[in-house]
């Protein structure tokens, strides 16, 4: 129970004054509690379920609103403001007695910090919102449906499974098991489970894993974490992001815990023993970026940097080695994000020479030419002025392919492989792509114009 679970029970007091009202509320709270027990946080549940008991109108309103009422208060009700939202809010506190408005409005307060913020409660800010999840709180918008349907959704991740998967953290391999089962299983909405656990993860990397765990949960994002980085959880919206993005911020948060030293020692054992190349890269990148590599960025200050320039100097030596040994063993060009891996072996090399020799030897044959010219390909996202939705068109500029290889030497081939073989939709989109945005630059034409 959260600190405040005292004060929630002088306002639920307000609605059980009498014995029968007592034994309403006990009566729904033993039919409806053991089926979401642990997964809901228990004083918000009670608040809610006396809501539901003693004042349905509003708890109607309450569960059709979950956007209004979860999240943090710069995220709720997308496209109300603040004075809106508490205009809104009113008009429920007017389905109830007079008597029973005041006990009400302080309770939701409570339950619903963004109910509170509409009435000048404070502001809560999405640093919130890792906390209200850990602590299964209803105004966390993973939390809040459970609330309202007495069990757990197919696409939920549930406390238990947390737990079980927490359990494991001190063993790499059973982990990394663990992880790619979740990649394995896609929600209804078409994203993976490992997408979601990823987040969750986020909410104990403080202080709830051990410091031992941490040793093996990296070693096993450096082994098994380009398996996770899947195409089904990237561009899910506007400013999503992917999983390379949140097995980032897990590294960093437990890089956090421990000094310099140590996160030399974890990194370069992990990097010598993993073969993620794809997300060692993106580790590399931001680390240089700290000290103003890969970029125009100003350095980081010396203080915040995660490493020392000596230390840096000395996993990247170490991941230019799985880059070239990953070449070398045929296993790179299945490597996810190979563009970024690409640029990167060649700023760490100093040349684009060896990257180049690899390029040519690989799109020597047909099938390795379409998986070569198919990483180029991405989705280009906009929005406009009045469009209620992002608008995605997939871009593929056969000028992205020139540091690499030479466009021009390979469209005849292209154009025979279309023309001449069964591909599946993804690589005859790339093909044909890139065959357009050619014969548009080939006619004067500049392909950005189309986006």
């Amino acid at each position: 129970m959260h600190l405040i679970g005292p004060m929630y029970i002088l306002m639920v007091d307000h609605f059980i004054a009498t014995p029968r009202a007592v034994v309403r509320l006990t009566n729904v709270l033993q039919a409806t509690y053991p089926c979401i027990k642990g997964e809901v946080n228990t004083v918000d549940f009670i608040a809610i379920e006396a809501i539901r008991v003693f004042m349905p109108k509003l708890y109607d309103e309450i569960r059709r609103n979950q956007e209004l009422l979860a999240g943090a208060s710069d995220e709720s009700g997308l496209g109300t403001t603040p004075e809106q939202r508490k205009k809104i809010f009113e008009t429920w506190l007017e389905l109830l007695p007079e008597e029973d408005c005041d006990s009400a409005k302080r309770l939701l307060s409570l339950v619903f910090p963004n109910f509170g913020s509409a009435f000048g409660c404070g502001r809560y800010g999405s640093d919130w919102l890792g906390s209200w999840r850990r602590q299964l709180r209803a105004c966390s918008p993973d939390k809040f449906p459970i609330y309202f349907r007495f069990a757990l959704s197919p696409d939920s991740i549930s406390k238990a499974e947390v737990n079980t998967l927490l359990e494991v953290a001190g063993d790499s391999r059973l982990f990394g098991e663990s992880l790619r089962e979740y990649a394995g299983r896609i929600r209804s909405d078409g994203s993976s489970r490992v997408r979601a656990i990823l987040e969750v993860l986020q909410d104990y990397t403080e202080k709830d894993i051990p410091e031992q765990d941490i040793v093996t949960i990296v070693n096993a994002f450096f082994d098994i974490g380009d398996h996770l980085l899947l195409k089904c959880d990237e561009h899910r919206g506007m400013f999503d992001v992917g999983n390379d993005i949140r097995i980032s911020r897990l590294i960093y948060q437990f890089l956090l815990r421990v000094d310099e030293r140590r996160r030399f020692e974890i990194i370069s054992s992990a990097i010598e023993e993993g073969s993620a190349v794809a997300v060692i890269i993106h580790e590399i990148i931001i680390w240089g970026q700290e000290h103003g590599k890969f970029d125009s960025r100003e350095p980081s200050p010396e203080e915040e940097r995660t490493f020392t320039p000596d230390h840096l100097k000395t996993i990247e030596r170490l991941a230019l080695a799985k880059i070239t040994e990953a070449a070398e063993a045929g296993s790179l060009l299945s490597s996810p994000k190979l563009v970024r891996s690409l640029y990167t072996w060649s700023d760490l090399s100093g040349s684009y020479d060896e990257v180049r020799k690899w390029a040519n030897d690989v799109t020597a044959t047909d099938d390795g030419l379409v998986s070569f010219v198919e990483h180029f390909g991405f989705i280009i996202k906009s929005q406009g002025l009045g469009d209620l939705a992002f608008r995605k068109k997939y871009r593929l500029d056969p000028k992205w392919l020139e540091p690499f290889i030479d466009p021009s030497k390979i469209v005849d081939r292209l154009r025979r492989i279309r023309d001449e073989s069964q591909l599946d939709d993804e690589k005859t989109q790339a093909v044909s792509e890139i065959l357009h945005e050619y014969d548009l630059r080939m006619k004067g034409e500049n392909p950005d114009r189309e986006s």
